[in-house]
């Protein structure tokens, strides 16, 4: 059909790279015969690939419109054509209200809207379901445990390889201190399905040491850092010596895509974190400088060092540590201020 045509030929232009190429096929596409379909796909590629968010959302109007017309005017119902193309265009008006406007009711009635008439589609329930995730909402009011578990046990029951739902009920579980077995189970899950799920792989390592299993965290977050490729000689504190062991282990490694500044930051916390929890005062203040070298201004980095210092019989160092964190405290909260004046 004509959507599956000009499908192939956008898929072939993203594997190489080429997003003019892709949005020249769109554009022709819509030129020789407009349709709700290429108009949704259109949509969704600027959303996705050219942050273009107004022409996105108006897009995505634009194909519900068209889709609502050809239900109109087709007596037997929807066409299976048309339906794609208005759960293709709800989805990317969802996220543009969600992410961009912050209207979690706006982003909830398109999700409904979905649900109503695409009952079967997973994606629709984990999307929804973000909108209740605690610390995860766009607006905390909508914060709802009970409401967010029912929507990822949903997906999950429609589509069985649905990960990014398994991740996040697992992930719900443990930060509510409900079922850390059923937790682990779903963080288990996702990581046979998807080893590059770094953030999973985070949240089980937190789990581990929330149950007392600090070895094992360990392993799992220094086997992290040598799948990101972090030289052996440039690693932190003992991690040389740690990685080498965690390479010997029977566990397969991961193997994820490198990873942004933000996960190797979070990386080097829960590494150093465990380890403070294991004694290992000495590795952990290492790795929480080597932090700092990076990110002068890492509270957090700061605060943990003073703790350290302190229990390990230098008060001096861990009161200058504190004072730093207060200092970078005070600034951040002042410069927030002038900002939103």
């Amino acid at each position: 059909g004509e959507l599956a045509a000009v499908m192939k030929q956008m898929e072939e232009r993203l594997v190489e790279g080429d997003l003019d190429g892709t949005e020249a096929v769109l554009i022709a596409a819509l030129k020789t015969r407009p349709s709700a379909d290429v108009t949704a796909c259109y949509a969704s590629f600027l959303w996705q690939f050219r942050g273009d968010l107004e022409g996105a959302d108006t897009l995505s109007l634009a194909a519900l419109d068209m889709g609502d017309s050809a239900a109109v005017r087709d007596t037997t119902g929807t066409s299976r054509t048309s339906e794609r193309a208005t759960l293709l265009a709800l989805m990317t008006r969802a996220q543009v209200l969600k992410y961009i406007k912050r209207d979690a009711q706006g982003a909830y009635d398109m999700y409904a809207r979905g649900m109503r008439a695409y009952a079967g589609d997973a994606s629709i329930y984990y999307n929804a379901a973000l909108l209740h995730q605690p610390g995860a909402a766009v607006d905390v009011s909508w914060e709802d445990v009970e409401r967010a578990e029912a929507l990822y046990r949903r997906a999950i029951a429609l589509d069985d390889q649905q990960i990014s739902a398994m991740g996040n009920l697992g992930a719900l579980l443990h930060q509510q201190g409900r079922n850390f077995t059923e937790a682990e189970m779903w963080y288990v899950r996702t990581l046979r399905a998807e080893p590059n799920e770094t953030l999973t792989l985070l949240n089980y390592v937190e789990l581990l040491n929330d149950r007392g299993d600090h070895e094992k965290a360990i392993l799992l977050i220094e086997r992290l850092f040598v799948t990101y490729n972090q030289s052996l000689e440039d690693a932190p504190g003992s991690l040389s010596l740690r990685a080498q062991q965690a390479l010997q282990s029977s566990s397969p490694p991961i193997s994820s895509p490198h990873p942004t500044r933000a996960l190797i930051l979070e990386m080097y916390h829960t590494l150093a974190d465990t380890l403070a929890r294991t004694n290992a005062t000495v590795e952990a203040q290492g790795l929480y400088r080597e932090i700092l070298a990076e990110f002068p201004r890492d509270v957090t980095a700061t605060q943990r060092i003073a703790t350290l210092c302190a229990a390990t019989g230098d008060p001096a160092q861990g009161h200058e540590c504190y004072t730093a964190a207060l200092k970078h405290m005070s600034s951040s909260s002042s410069s927030s201020s002038s900002s939103s004046s």
